[in-house]
């Protein structure tokens, strides 16, 4: 019992010394605590806010540039000077200057059939014209005369196969007769063409051989069809590109070179439904070329 107070009275005495403890401030004095210091907050990198992608703009296309007027074709090189030389002196020659300026005017006579070389044909025609309305007759009438001016300066004697652009004829067989019946050594018979647009350059036509009627002349026409070729290319004219080889061919249906009894050619002096070659045909320069191109060739003949 004794001892189980004693134990009851240190267990009071303890609680006692612990509550005055508790009640009764220390005087040790409490340690300050420094206040950590708050970390300064590391700047954030704003982001760079990437672009909303837009619709790229339509580029505007540059325009187009306006293409550059096509360049003139080039000139052919001037002709030289025109010398026929001393050969046509004393010589007689036939120009056959083809069709008629009236021949429409009279189409009972030239639609009449003549004998054109074993064969009929029509006495003439009315010949063909450009678009704007130049006849050929009025073109072969106008070369015909400068070709005789050219070949009567040199020295020769020209005869016509008709006097005028004013009148109908002659018929192609009369104008086949025609250089033998004046005493001409030579005949060019002076025409145009009236082919396809396109179709451009002079060709000259020698007789086909054709027994009883052209074998007397057919090698002299031969020669006499080159050297006017060469005389119209030597004036810078074009050959044909649509008919012949090299501005040259032959025929046998054609009285006005089936009668002839001395060496003749006809020319085709360019296509007269041809923008090209009309303008040639139809311009004073142009018919002037075409004249030198037959007295030169008719020159370098009688050489």
């Amino acid at each position: 019992m004794a001892v189980a107070t004693a134990i009851a009275l240190a267990a009071c005495g303890s609680a006692g010394t612990q509550a005055r403890q508790a009640s009764s401030p220390s005087t040790t004095p409490t340690a300050t605590q420094t206040p950590t210091p708050t970390p300064t907050p590391t700047p954030t990198a704003t982001p760079t806010p990437t672009p909303t992608p837009t619709q790229a703009a339509k580029p505007i296309p540059a325009p187009a540039p306006k293409p550059s007027p096509a360049a003139p074709a080039p000139k052919p090189p001037a002709a030289p000077a025109l010398s026929l030389g001393g050969g046509l002196a004393g010589k007689v020659i036939a120009l056959d200057p083809g069709h008629n300026g009236r021949n429409a005017q009279y189409p009972a006579q030239i639609n009449a059939l003549v004998d054109a070389g074993g064969f009929q044909k029509a006495c003439n025609t009315t010949g063909t014209a450009s678009n704007a309305g130049y006849a050929e007759a009025s073109f072969t009438w106008d070369v015909a005369l400068r070709a005789k001016a050219l070949l009567e300066g040199a020295g020769a004697s020209v005869r016509l196969s008709r006097p005028s652009n004013d009148g109908w004829g002659p018929c192609i067989d009369a104008r086949g007769r025609f250089a033998a019946d004046s005493g001409a050594a030579a005949m060019v018979s002076i025409h145009a063409d009236g082919s396809a647009e396109g179709n451009r350059g002079f060709h000259l036509i020698q007789p086909a051989l054709k027994a009883g009627w052209t074998d007397d002349v057919y090698d002299t026409s031969a020669t006499l069809t080159r050297a006017v070729r060469d005389g119209l290319l030597a004036r810078g004219l074009s050959p044909a590109n649509y008919i012949g080889s090299g501005g040259i061919t032959a025929r046998s249906d054609l009285g006005t070179l089936n009668w002839s009894d001395r060496p003749v050619t006809m020319l085709e002096s360019g296509n007269m439904r041809d923008s090209q070659d009309v303008a040639l045909l139809s311009s004073e320069s142009g018919r002037q070329q075409i004249a030198e191109g037959i007295a030169a060739g008719l020159a370098a003949f009688f050489r």
